[in-house]
């Protein structure tokens, strides 16, 4: 499996520093097997109220907003790695879902985790979760990075 693993690596991005350290580090898994990276964003659909003018309704056009995300997505990934080092890709619908579906043709997955717990993590879900769960490959999944690596000072008993 070793090398193979890194043949065709899926980067689901969402512009975050998390997601550009999985890119990156799948970028050195994918260049040490020989391999290539297909980065993928997921827009989340939207639904505007009745009330929205016309005029800003001509502003949500599905296909308008995917080749502006792309445009940016391809302008930031090529800012933190050779162009030629990925392709790029955006989809709309829910995010575990298309980058599960993406994965069909894939080697495996390499991405971050919010590190939501508690009522966050209940109410919007985990996609790496659900990634893990549903996806037909192997999937990294990055823990997010602490802030600080100096353990926190603590206060002496009896002072607030």
């Amino acid at each position: 499996m070793g090398q193979d693993l890194f043949q065709h690596i899926l980067v689901p991005h969402d512009f975050t520093p998390e997601s550009d350290r999985a890119l990156r580090m799948a970028a050195g898994f994918a260049a040490s097997a020989g391999g290539d990276l297909t980065v993928v964003h997921v827009i989340t659909p939207f639904y505007p109220l009745r009330d929205v003018t016309r005029a800003g309704a001509d502003l949500l056009d599905p296909k308008e907003l995917e080749a502006r995300v792309l445009a940016r997505l391809e302008r930031h990934v090529a800012s933190l790695l050779d162009p030629e080092a990925a392709r790029c890709v955006v989809a709309t619908g829910n995010p575990g879902q298309r980058i599960v579906h993406a994965a069909a043709a894939a080697s495996c997955i390499v991405m971050p985790t919010s590190g939501r717990t508690g009522p966050a993590h209940a109410l919007i879900g985990s996609t790496a979760e659900r990634v893990v769960r549903f996806s037909p490959v192997p999937v990294l999944v990055l823990p997010p990075q602490r802030r600080s690596t100096a353990p926190r000072a603590r206060r002496p008993a009896g002072r607030r």
